[in-house]
């Protein structure tokens, strides 16, 4: 299956340990993100599935997110879910500007961390 293939580069996500109180959204996810680039790759990966399959131009982030939540649940024996619903408009923010195809393809809001 098409899908599947495309996903068997996930690899364990590497938790983040609690950060300082003062630490914003964007740096956590800075380092998140450094400590598993495979994630970008896995969400660009299953966007790029879902308009492909169904020939759509759009596609919601969240759903996007919860599919990867879903594979590494089925793929881990981790109790505690390791993607963070903060991170998903920063993933999706990421692709619509370093992936051509995605330019178009999510829907954002304001970011509420940005004044």
């Amino acid at each position: 299956m098409m899908i599947a293939r495309q996903l068997d580069f996930f690899s364990p996500i590497e938790p983040l340990e609690t950060g300082a109180r003062d630490e914003s959204l964007d740096e956590r996810f800075a380092r998140f993100h450094a400590r598993n680039p495979h994630v970008y790759h896995a969400f660009v990966s299953v966007a790029r599935t879902y308009l492909r399959v169904t020939g759509r131009t759009h596609v919601g982030a969240k759903m996007v997110w919860e599919k990867l939540r879903w594979e590494y649940a089925l793929r881990t024996t981790d109790s505690e879910p390791a993607l963070d619903n903060s991170y998903v408009s920063r993933y999706a923010r990421m692709a619509a500007l370093n992936e051509d195809d995605l330019r178009a393809a999510f829907a954002f809001r304001k970011l509420r961390s940005v004044a």
